[in-house]
This record gives structure tokens, sequence and C-alpha cells, in this order.
């Protein structure tokens, strides 16, 4: 049966159809000459006899799509939290990465909209289904019900009060379809990119080190190369005779790496030998000392008149042993320091403060280092600890013989100005010999370490209640002042500060140390022998080893003769994959697969009520539901040419409700009834299993 639409004229009622007075239905035009449209159908397609009726059936299809878009929404998001789960920590790019960060984007979003539409398609099933259940079983405006029709297409008819008071549960099923975009707009953002320093390798690498006793080859070049200290031979001898025992000097070089040491307070920077990222620990064997100490407090130190109170000395000695004595085993070297500190009383009658006097006597010694070198985007950060093993052997000041030392018959290095040469075959060292090698190089660490710290260092008290220094040229009066500090007049031309040349107040062994003032008044005072900034000595073995590790650390790169191998652990930084907000992943799928099982069951249960499915939004749903009531007709007639600016007010104004027409001009004979929407006396609720349609 072909279907169009178009004007209608005046008609009556035949068995054909409607035709207009005076019509010829075969010509173009009517009576007065107007123009007629031809009859789109002459006859119905039912035959005469025969019956078109709806079933009472359920079917399969549109429970079956409601319950697996559920499930389909269902599993894509179990994907999705297993897809993030299996990524995470996972590289996101280099040669290692899983997959493009372009591809895992893609998917993540891909799942997260496959998720919304499955859940949507769900929800709108079950929409559909409780829909024509509230409208078989009550009776609401046509308006109403088309603003219900159209809650899914426009947001803001959620608002409508009409629709929420007539339909709450599907006022909230669309609220739910709506919710679902913003809801799959979280789990993609679970999944971050971040940089992780947990991409570790381990794997063998030569890195700088120290070892005072490596000699190369063992020759007397090689084993001349690699000391510290100045050896000395003389041709043919087998006699070894090094500076520092022999004439007291102790490499200018050392000396000079010691002082810039222990003046920046900290050992110098190495440049990483494994990358930017990764650490290593070596344990070799370096100089250590071992002080006794003896603390006088409230010692009463008279300097005189005219001189002023050494409030530090300190002393690198060798005691010579007599002819009679017998060779000692260990090393005799040793470091005294005195310091006077915590001036508390100053006595003006004969020029006496009371001070502690702390001295400290220090033995050379042999100790295992550890030192962690870790880099963090090449910045190093070191830890140095050491455990002392015993006490440096005896360095004979007249030498020790290594045969083949020198030159030998079989070739030899011979000096540039013609001197005595090495010897360049490997020689005989004895086992002391060894070992003297080993404690001459940590002994000439000792010495170029504290002979910057050799000298005195003079200052006066200075009172800071008055900002006086009582020197010998300054008179305090008879009363004794108490609490006093000493001045640090620094170097200068006069007797006053450093003696022999000593860099101590410029160490941590100065409690000053790393103090700097911009106080231009207090300069100004200062220039005007007014007031002084003070300086107070603390001397440790904790502060003298310290020193010694961090010049021997510092050794390593600055002379960069030693080598070791050594586990090195790389810490790559590379971008992973991070499930950084796992609450966007799971809250989001579980609120809505949750909150949409009640509703996708209250849609299947109204499908079982209702009796047959009903479809989405179709045409043929509308046509075959819409036309069997005479007064709908009639209310829509005004309304023919569609929208919404045509619809007549009685139409949008009146009840009706979908249910068995009755037909008050049936004789009841028929068998066949018609279900459709109509007025409220128009329409009974439809009973299950009675035939529904036409008869012909």
């Amino acid at each position: 049966m072909g279907l169009r639409f178009g004007p209608s004229t005046p008609s009556k009622r035949s068995a054909l159809g409607d035709i207009s007075d005076g019509e010829d239905p075969s010509s173009g035009t009517d009576a007065d000459g107007r123009q007629k449209y031809q009859r789109l159908s002459q006859e119905t397609d039912i035959p005469l006899g025969k019956q078109t009726t709806s079933e009472w059936t359920i079917g399969w299809l549109t429970p079956a799509l409601m319950f697996a878009s559920y499930g389909i929404a269902l599993i894509i998001a179990v994907a999705h939290i297993v897809l993030f789960i299996c990524l995470k920590g996972k590289p996101a790019d280099g040669p290692n990465r899983v997959a493009h960060q372009s591809y895992v984007i893609t998917a993540s979003n891909f799942l997260a909209n496959g998720f919304g539409a499955f859940l949507r398609a769900s929800l709108a099933f079950a929409f559909t289904q409780y829909l024509w259940r509230i409208l078989r079983n009550s009776a609401l405006k046509v308006s109403t019900i088309d603003t219900l029709f159209c809650l899914r297409f426009n947001p803001f008819l959620l608002l409508d009060g009409a629709a929420i008071r007539g339909a709450p549960i599907l006022v909230c099923i669309a609220a739910l379809i709506w919710s679902v975009q913003v809801i799959i707009a979280f789990p993609p953002g679970a999944l971050t990119v971040e940089p992780s320093p947990d991409a570790v390798s381990v794997s063998k690498a030569v890195v700088p080190s120290f070892n005072a006793s490596f000699m190369g080859n063992g020759s007397g070049a090689d084993a001349a190369i690699m000391s510290l200290d100045s050896l000395w031979t003389l041709k043919g001898s087998d006699e070894i005779f090094p500076s520092s025992t022999l004439l007291g000097l102790y490499p200018p070089s050392l000396q000079r790496l010691a002082v810039s040491v222990m003046v920046n307070g900290r050992p110098n920077d190495m440049v990483s030998p494994c990358g930017a990222n990764c650490s290593y620990t070596l344990k070799f064997e370096g100089p250590y000392v071992k002080c006794t100490s003896s603390v006088r407090e409230n010692f009463n130190y008279t300097y005189g008149n005219g001189v002023l109170p050494r409030i530090y000395e300190g002393i690198l000695e060798r005691p010579y042993p007599k002819a009679s004595d017998v060779t000692p085993k260990h090393s005799e070297y040793h470091f005294n320091t005195t310091t006077l500190s915590n001036p508390s009383a100053f006595f003006p009658d004969d020029f006496t403060v009371a001070v502690t006097s702390e001295t400290h006597i220090c033995k050379p010694l042999r100790a295992m280092y550890t030192m962690n070198n870790t880099y963090v985007n090449n910045i190093r950060n070191l830890h140095i600890s050491a455990t002392p093993i015993e006490r440096l052997v005896h360095l004979n000041p007249d030498g020790v013989s290594v045969p083949g030392f020198s030159t030998s018959a079989s070739g030899a290095v011979e000096a540039a100005n013609g001197g005595p040469g090495y010897g360049d075959l490997p020689c005989k060292w004895s086992e002391y010999a060894l070992s003297w090698y080993r404690d001459l190089n940590l002994m000439n660490i000792i010495g170029a370490t504290f002979v910057p710290l050799v000298g005195g260092y003079t200052a006066s008290p200075h009172d800071p209640k008055t900002q006086l220094s009582l020197s010998a040229s300054l008179s305090a009066g008879p009363e004794v002042l108490y609490d006093l500090q000493w001045a640090d007049n620094g170097k200068n031309e006069t007797a006053l500060g450093a003696e022999n040349s000593t860099v101590i107040a410029y160490t941590r062994f100065n409690s000053a140390f790393g103090q700097h003032s911009n106080d231009a008044k207090a300069q100004a005072i200062h220039a005007q022998l007014i007031s002084f900034p003070t300086l107070s000595f603390k001397v440790t073995e904790d502060l003298l080893n310290s020193a010694l590790m961090n010049v021997t650390t510092s050794l390593i790169n600055a002379y960069g003769r030693w080598e070791t191998s050594t586990d090195v652990t790389n810490r790559e930084s590379i971008n992973v994959y991070v499930l950084s907000r796992p609450i966007n992943l799971y809250l989001p799928y579980g609120l809505g697969l949750l909150l949409a099982l009640p509703f996708i069951l209250l849609g299947g249960l109204a499908l079982r009520h209702n009796g047959v499915s009903a479809r989405d939004h179709g045409f043929v749903q509308l046509v075959t539901t819409t036309t069997a009531s005479s007064k709908l007709n009639t209310a829509a007639a005004g309304g023919c040419l569609g929208g919404y600016e045509n619809m007549p007010r009685q139409l949008m104004d009146m009840k009706i409700r979908f249910g068995e027409i009755v037909d008050q001009s049936a004789d009841g004979s028929s068998v066949v009834r018609r279900a459709g929407f109509g007025a409220e006396d128009e329409v009974v609720p439809l009973q299950r299993g009675v035939k529904y349609g036409i008869s012909g």
C-alpha cells in the first residue's frame, strides 16, 4: 500500500475512499477548475475475508540487544582496566616501549567511547520498554508524552516538571544516559606518562680509583712514576731514597691540592665515569690518623706584656731515633696540635686569661675506605667511611733496598739530565719493600694535608660587651672581665694572626668557617679597631680524618693514575606509564555499571509485562499505534503539516493512553480488536492473549 503526504479536499465516504462532490476521479481539476490530487490508494491491500493481527510475543532480538549491550559495556570496562594494569610501569618510549603513546591514547579513548556507546544503547532499550509500560498504565497529556519521547535528545527537558511528575523513573534513566558522556571522560586520564628512575641495570665498568700499592709493572721506572713521593737512587744502587723522609719535602702539587680541598671544605667534583644517573662503590686503602687527647679546663694562660696568646699550634714531626735504638716496627711520625678555646676570664694585672687547653697527638694509620658514589643528573653525592687497619710501617729515612730498581744491564730508562736512571724490568720487591712503598704514598697524603696546618695562630681576647680587644697595648684596667672571645685579626703585616703561613683559619677547623657579613656598620667599626670578628679553633680526630678522606678522593680525579673494575648500577630515567589516578578508572566504570543495572532490569521487567517489544522511535511503531482513535485523529488534524508551531492546543492538552480502542458502533461479534492510542474514554487496558489488528 503506497502512502504519500498531500492536501485533502472536502469529501464523502465511499468504499473506494474519499471523493469530493462533483469531482471526476480521472481528471486533474474539480468542477470549479481547482487543482485536485489523485487518490493514493483506491483499495486496501487486505483481501476480503482475511485479517491482520499482532502477536503477543517479546521475541528474542530486543532483550538480547538490551542485555548484550550491557554485557559488552562490562567487558569493555574490564578490558580497559586490564590494559592500564598491564601498561603500568612499562616504558612509554625508547627501544623497549610496549606501544607508542599515540596508540595507547587512541585505544584508551576508543574503549571509553565504546563503553559509553554500549551502555547508552542498553539504557535506551530499557528506556523504551519502560516508556511504553507507562503509556499503557497512565493517561498523560500529549505534551507530556512528547516530552518523554524527546528526553534522550534534549537534556533541557530533564527539568520539565510535568515529565518529572508523570514519569520520575524514566527521567532518571534519561539523566543517566546523558551522564554516561561525563563518566567516560575520566578513565583515559587515569594513566599518565611520568619519568621514572626505576630502569636499573648492573654491569661491570672501569672507573677511577686509588691504589697506594700500584707500581705499574713493578720496575723502577714505573714505581717512580706511580709514586706520590720523589724517589731517588744512585746508578747501579739498590737503595731508594724518598724526598719526604730524607728531606722532609712533600710534593708541592699535592700540597696545593690539599689546601684547595680544605679551603673548599669538601672534595673536588669529579665527572661521572658511568653516565648521568648511576652509582658504584669502591673499596681501597687510604690514610688515617688515630689521636690521643688531653683537655685542661680553666687553664690560666699568661701571655705577658708585648705578646699575644697563641691560640693554635700545629707540629708535624718524626723523632730521630738514637744510634743505639732498635729500628721501630711502625712509623714514628705524629701530628700534634694545641688549641686554646673558651676564654672565660681576663686578669689585666699579669695579662692572664683563663682558657680551655686541648692537645692532640695523632699517629698515622692505614684504613680501608668505602666510597659510595651516586650520580643524579651528573651531580655527585659522595659518602665516605673508613675502618682503621693498622699503623704505617717504619719509613726508614735511610731508604730501602730493592734489587733492580736502578739501571740494569738489560735496559734502563735514563734520566734526561744524564743522572741515575730507573730500571725498566720488574724489580725484586720484598714484603717489607712493598709495604714501605704503599705506606710511603699514604704518608705523603698525610704530610701534604697536615703541613699547611703546621704553624701557629695568635689572637687577642675580645670583650663583646665593651667591643674592646685586650691586646698588650690596650689595658682593660684593674677589673676582671668574663665571657670573652678570640678576636680574628686575619693575616696582616703585624705579628697578629697566622704564623708559618698556616691556613687553618680558612678551613673547617675554624668555627667561623663559611661565615660572612655584609654589615657595613660592623665593617666600619672593625676598620676603627673597636670591634673584631671572632674565631675559635676546634681540632678533632674526626675532622682530621675527614680532611684526609676529602684529599684522597680528590686525588683520584686530579692525578688519574689508578683504575679498577667494579659493578656499576645505571638508573636510566625513562618515561613509563603510571596508573597515577586509579580512582578515575575504577569509580566511573563501577558507578556507571552499578547505576545502570537496576534500570536495565526494570526495562526487562517492563518488557515482560508489556508482552511485546517496543521499537525505539521508529515510524512504523508510531503509525501503527496512533491511527485507531477518531478523537485523536480529529485533534491532530490541525497540525497535519507538522512543526511545533502548528500543534493545536487541544491536541497538546488532550490526555491519551495506549490500550484497547472501544468501538461503540461495533456489535461485538468480531474476534479481532484494535489497539492504539486514544482518549481516556476511548481505551480500556489491553488483555493478554486477545487478538488485536484488523479484519477483512
